[in-house]
């Protein structure tokens, strides 16, 4: 016996419709401005490459609001060897769109840093590490969109200046140094390493004047009792500080050195919510051999 199949039916107008719909770009009928803040999430490299699917992505990408990573000085100087053949919508990222840099182990100058500042409007933070070459940067500008600065373990540095209006956080592993803060009646989040104890309060002077502001302090510092003031010591006396929410130690010390009089610290801050102590303890180092171990952090 035959079984005959019913004739297949053509689809329908309304299931041809629908194919096509769910077919269709559904992410390019988005707005511009959702498209960009998609790519924001990518790396520069993968926001460039969206240029190739059609004449409008190619039109948006330039307006990634990312950052730029450099870990290696070859890569870095590779681009600024290549400069003259960057192509206008190349400069127009980096002036308009650029909100983050991160620079290390670059041969990085202040004068460098400064023309990045002065041609990228929109850029708000700025991390510098292991830089040979940076000595007497001046970050300044009363124009500066500049949030959070890092300037970290460039050995090098003699002088820094700041003058940057909105300023929040700033981070600074460095040796003695002359420091300037000019201007910076946001800044909330301080970092610095201090070395030896007794150089406290001449690290912590030229942020005296927005000591009283600060929400977070963290301070990087050694005792020992090989230090020349480590039998007779005392910990500086500090202003009030009455908006200090968090307050962290990190300290390296000899055996058996005692804290207790460090506690002036805490005193000045009335409404400090959390304290955080990180202890090293050092054996038979001698002063310099102290110096270079915290360097390493």
């Amino acid at each position: 016996m035959e079984m005959t199949l019913p004739p297949l039916s053509p689809p329908s107008d309304d299931k041809c419709n629908r194919n096509d719909e769910d077919s269709k770009d559904q992410i390019s009928q988005l707005p511009d401005e959702l498209i960009v803040s998609i790519l924001s999430f990518m790396t520069l490299k993968e926001a460039v490459r969206t240029s190739v699917l059609s004449h409008r992505w190619k039109q948006l990408w330039p307006f990634f609001t990312g950052s730029l990573d450099f870990d290696d000085p070859d890569t870095f100087w590779a681009i600024a060897d290549r400069k003259k053949k960057i192509k206008g919508e190349r400069r127009k990222f980096v002036k308009r769109s650029l909100t983050s840099l991160t620079l290390i182990y670059v041969h990085v100058t202040g004068e460098l840093l400064e023309h990045f500042l002065s041609n990228c409007p929109l850029l708000e933070r700025l991390h510098v590490a292991y830089s040979e070459d940076l000595v007497t940067p001046k970050i300044c500008s009363s124009s500066l969109r500049l949030k959070h600065l890092n300037i970290i373990r460039c050995w090098e540095l003699k002088r820094i200046e700041i003058f940057a209006p909105n300023l929040e956080s700033f981070g600074l592993v460095a040796r003695a140094m002359e420091m300037h803060v000019n201007y910076a009646p946001r800044l909330l989040d301080v970092h610095v390493y201090v070395g030896a104890y007794d150089y406290l309060n001449y690290a912590l002077c030229p942020l005296s004047s927005y000591l009283s502001q600060l929400q977070s302090l963290t301070l990087d510092f050694y005792i020992a009792l090989i230090s020349p003031h480590s039998q007779n010591m005392e910990f500086p006396k500090f202003q009030t500080l009455p908006k200090l929410k968090y307050l962290k130690w990190r300290v390296s010390t000899s055996d058996g050195m005692s804290l207790i009089s460090f506690i002036s610290m805490i005193e000045a801050a009335p409404f400090l919510q959390k304290f955080s102590l990180e202890v090293t303890v050092l054996h038979s180092l001698s002063l310099e051999c102290v110096d270079s171990f915290r360097y390493l952090f």
